[in-house]
């Protein structure tokens, strides 16, 4: 993804179809993270867990934070 200033950074995306928040999906994005952060120098401490089945879709945005 890109900041305002245009600077790419490698984010962990999950996305789940299902409408059932379950605190597992919240672990492998931190998982996705971990490994993100020991294979890029441009990772990004914000990550986005997306729940597409929410209505509407932008409430289904998590942001998790390292």
């Amino acid at each position: 993804m890109r900041d305002k200033e245009g600077k790419e950074f490698a984010t962990a995306l999950e996305i789940k179809t299902g409408k059932h928040h379950q605190v597992s999906y919240r672990g492998q994005v931190m998982i996705y993270s971990l490994l993100i952060s020991e294979r890029f120098l441009n990772a990004n401490p914000d990550n986005i867990l997306l729940y597409i089945m929410e209505n509407p879709v932008k409430d289904g945005f998590e942001f998790l934070k390292q």
